[in-house]
């Protein structure tokens, strides 16, 4: 049953051959796609960090705000009594 013909020998050395690269071409595929996979989990902890940040940046621009908010108010009762001072200042020397 050795009694095989030269053109199946090729055949199947060639399809050998095929079936080799393709191996080859896989573990290829296979590497660069742990390596996207890699470069993904990293990818997902600086913006896990990013979010994080961002919410202390929200949080503090927030406390600003509110801070601004008092300031405002505070400076608006500031003018209103130095207005007020001044027109009975005004008013003491006119009459």
């Amino acid at each position: 049953m050795t009694n095989q013909n030269p053109t199946q020998t090729s055949w199947e050395q060639a399809l050998l051959n095929k079936m080799t690269g393709n191996g080859e071409r896989l573990a290829v595929v296979e590497n660069k796609l742990t390596t996207i996979e890699n470069r993904l989990t990293n990818v997902e902890n600086k913006l896990t960090n990013v979010e994080q940040d961002l919410s202390e940046v929200k949080q503090i621009t927030n406390q600003i705000k509110s801070l601004l908010g008092w300031l405002k108010w505070i400076g608006g009762a500031l003018i209103t009594i130095a207005l007020s001072l001044v027109a009975n200042f005004v008013y003491s020397l006119v009459s």
